[in-house]
């Protein structure tokens, strides 16, 4: 929110142009703030929302260490097995390692983890990079490479209603109903389709809207448009949230997909208002 509010108190090349400029920018990033923290506060108290685990944190260093585990298991030491051993499950680290999935991985934190045990696998975690630092580089890579690589599918679906119900469908009653059924498994062909047609399946891959913003960033660095740089902050960041997440899904790019349409009309809006100011330059 920093960033974003130096950037729009920043007018003409001065910084707070105006005391009411400053407090009316100051007062709608306020807001963009408080307003989610307070729905998320309030839902939390009504419900009593469980809190997440560290290891949903943790879950890309979990998973570079299992590739170190799999690739250099025999230059582990003693103690770094004992230290790793206390949050994941070290023996069958290399079993549950999926190079594009870390959830196998990350399920294996043992909740009984103090916060010195935590400390002392960031230090392992740091001494085992310096002895392997491509090791970590490809567990990432091979993990989010599908947000570069549109041929990589990237879409998911949930339309089973049913589905992972358990014993809540006997709980309440509820019976299975075939119509329904044959619905969502109409919907869910459907949507299969869509999403391998040649034209119209680029738009349910995360790399395409990827690609389009290295586009958009090669061409406001060349035409030396800040401003555009400047709007694809939040679409970097989400990236970067993406590469930490366990896996490359669709949810986590809900951000990318809807904030794209708009960065891309900021920067036709950008570039098209140069050509047009230059032509009246010329004309003048």
């Amino acid at each position: 929110m920093l960033i974003v509010m130096i950037g729009a108190l920043w007018k003409d090349g001065v910084l707070f142009h105006s005391k009411q400029h400053m407090v009316r920018i100051a007062i709608c990033m306020s807001l963009i703030v408080f307003i989610p923290f307070l729905i998320s506060f309030s839902l939390d108290k009504i419900y009593h929302i469980e809190k997440g685990s560290i290891k949903e944190m943790l879950s890309l260093p979990f998973q570079q260490t299992a590739r170190y585990v799999t690739n250099h298991g025999d230059e582990v030491t003693d103690e770094e097995r004992q230290v790793i051993d206390r949050i994941l499950d070290y023996d069958n680290l290399a079993l549950n390692y999926d190079p594009m999935l870390s959830d196998r991985v990350k399920n294996t934190f043992k909740r009984e983890s103090t916060f010195e045990s935590l400390l002392d696998y960031v230090k392992v975690w740091f001494r085992q990079f310096r002895r392997h630092p491509f090791t970590y580089i490809n567990a990432t890579i091979n993990q989010n490479y599908r947000l570069l690589y549109p041929a990589a599918k990237t879409s998911a679906l949930y339309l089973d209603t049913y589905k992972n119900r358990g014993d809540w469908i006997v709980l309440l009653g509820i019976e299975e109903i075939e119509p329904i059924k044959e619905k969502e498994y109409n919907l869910k062909s459907f949507y299969n389709i869509m999403f391998q047609l040649p034209m119209l399946g680029i738009f349910s891959r995360v790399a395409f809207y990827n690609l389009l913003l290295v586009y958009i960033l090669i061409v406001s660095v060349y035409k030396r448009k800040r401003s555009i740089c400047f709007v694809s902050i939040p679409v970097i960041i989400s990236n970067l949230v993406i590469v930490a997440a366990p896996i490359v899904h669709p949810r986590y790019a809900l951000p990318i997909i809807y904030c794209m349409p708009l960065v891309m009309a900021y920067a036709i809006y950008s570039i098209r208002g140069e050509g047009d100011d230059a032509i009246e330059d010329e004309a003048d």
